[in-house]
This record gives structure tokens, C-alpha cells and sequence, in this order.
């Protein structure tokens, strides 16, 4: 007799997490995922906060392009699924107002994730074709946030510094380039 299929997770099963963890929904199945690390939240709301000071302004505002609503870790309830990336960015003549709810059902216009090793197959394999799906315009990934370290010819090691330029141009989606520095 064959072994009965799983059931769908639902929000509930979200809802009974622990509040020390990030649930998401991908095609009825729940994934589990540890808060941020430092080095990563770190990465996260650098990116964030460069962001915020230029783009989360009403357009026309003189101090930046403005147009958008960037947002810390927002849940997203779209086309069945239940995704939280690292931050996410709405025009603001998509969405005029912020939602009543404790979710978004309207897909961002911009998604950035701050991949790890632990994160990396499930941002890319599973979450990356949802967002398309969603109707996610614009995806930005961070891979060289967490510091690395080389061996050097003492036995001490040195860390590989990273250095991140975001490029912000008026009506147009935030657009990350990573450098690397090894000094």
C-alpha cells in the first residue's frame, strides 16, 4: 500500500514556528530557515540603509530619486506562496499606500537577498523562479557579505575585505555591484 502524500503546509504551520525562525512557503512545501546571522543582517541593513536615504522618498523629493517603499525582511503572500527576502522594494505608483496587514499580497517590484553557503539552494533553486513567477521585475543578490579569511605565509589569517557601490538612478530599480578588495 502506498505511503500517503504530505498534506500542503499552510500559514498556520508558519504561525506555529518558533519567533526565532523565518518560515516561507514554496509550492505547499514549509521551509525553515535560522534569523539572520550578524554578518548577514549586518549586510542586509547596510544595503538598506544606503537604499532608504535616496529611494524611500515621495518622487520629486530634491534630496533623492525617491518613488519607492523599501523594506526590511517583508513577508510576501503571492500567487500561493509565502517568501521573506532580505529586503524589498515597491514603486510607489504600484503601491500607493502601505497594506493594513501584516503581509504583502502585492509583488515587489524589486527583491535583494543576502545569500549564504547554508541559504544559497534554497534563494536560488526554489525562491528565485517564485519571484519571477510573482512578477518580480528586478533581483539583486549579495554573495560576499560574510568576512573571509586566506591563509597567509604566518599562520595568522587575514580577512578579505568587500566593498559594495549601489547605484541609484531615478525611476529605475537599486542595483547592487559587489567589489572585491583583498587588501
Amino acid at each position: 500500500m502506498p505511503l500517503p502524500l504530505p498534506k500542503p503546509a499552510t500559514y498556520d504551520d508558519i504561525l506555529a514556528l518558533p519567533e526565532h525562525v523565518v518560515g516561507e512557503i514554496i509550492d505547499g512545501e514549509r521551509f525553515v530557515s535560522p534569523r539572520p546571522a550578524p554578518r548577514l543582517a549586518t549586510a542586509s541593513s547596510v544595503i538598506g540603509a544606503d537604499l532608504v536615504g535616496q529611494c524611500h522618498r515621495r518622487p520629486g523629493d530634491p534630496r533623492g530619486p525617491g518613488g519607492w517603499w523599501i523594506l526590511d525582511e517583508p513577508e510576501l503572500h503571492v500567487t500561493g506562496h509565502v517568501l521573506v527576502p532580505y529586503l524589498a522594494g515597491w514603486r510607489r505608483e504600484h503601491m500607493v499606500q502601505l497594506p493594513t496587514t501584516a503581509y504583502f499580497d502585492l509583488a515587489p517590484d524589486w527583491v535583494c537577498e543576502v545569500v549564504s553557503p547554508k541559504s544559497r539552494r534554497l534563494d536560488r533553486m526554489k525562491k528565485m523562479p517564485k519571484y519571477a513567477e510573482m512578477g518580480v521585475t528586478w533581483l539583486s543578490w549579495s554573495t560576499r557579505w560574510c568576512r573571509q579569511s586566506r591563509p597567509t605565509n604566518s599562520s595568522q589569517k587575514k580577512p578579505i575585505k568587500f566593498a559594495v557601490s549601489i547605484l541609484l538612478r531615478h525611476c529605475q530599480p537599486p542595483r547592487i555591484t559587489v567589489l572585491r578588495q583583498t587588501s
